[in-house]
């Protein structure tokens, strides 16, 4: 015999032993018993119900994930190593594998990305809801010029 079943026997024998003192028919006593012993069912199932409804809240609201690929803007030659961040939150952020493509999870929508990159121009991109497909990001390259280096020999140009 289990647990439960041990436990609904004694609430049983208790009942059947109250109802006993107070001379009641069968009849009072069937109504009577029925009525303490379907409460029980009635919370377990409010309480299921509470539980799904919990899920589906909590389902609903999950953070979500943004993929893609990085791209070069001259040559769409993928970039590999690409820096992508949550704007106003860095622990969410995420690099670019060597073709170029990426995860970044836990993001809550609305959110901005920013993508960085040597070499490149920085972008921001913003997002209302989580893209339903990969998305294609073309970074173009920043150009630096340089008016005049100086070489000097025995010098760490590291220092």
């Amino acid at each position: 015999m289990t647990h439960k079943q041990h436990k609904m026997r004694a609430t049983r024998f208790k009942l059947d032993k109250m109802l006993n003192k107070n001379n009641q028919t069968n009849e009072q006593k069937r109504k009577q018993c029925n009525c303490v012993l379907s409460s029980r069912p009635m919370i377990l199932r409010k309480s299921f119900a509470f539980s799904l409804l919990m899920l589906a809240v909590a389902l609903s609201i999950k953070a979500q994930e943004i993929r893609g690929i990085v791209k070069d803007s001259a040559n769409s030659a993928p970039l590999a190593f690409v820096s992508i961040s949550v704007k106003g939150n860095p622990a969410l952020s995420t690099m670019t594998d060597i073709d170029g493509q990426f995860i970044l999870q836990g993001a809550t929508f609305p959110c901005v990305i920013d993508l960085s990159y040597v070499g490149y121009a920085k972008a921001s991109l913003s997002f209302t809801n989580p893209p339903k497909v990969k998305i294609t990001i073309k970074l173009s390259a920043s150009e630096f010029k340089l008016n005049e280096v100086n070489i000097i020999a025995g010098e760490n140009p590291a220092h």
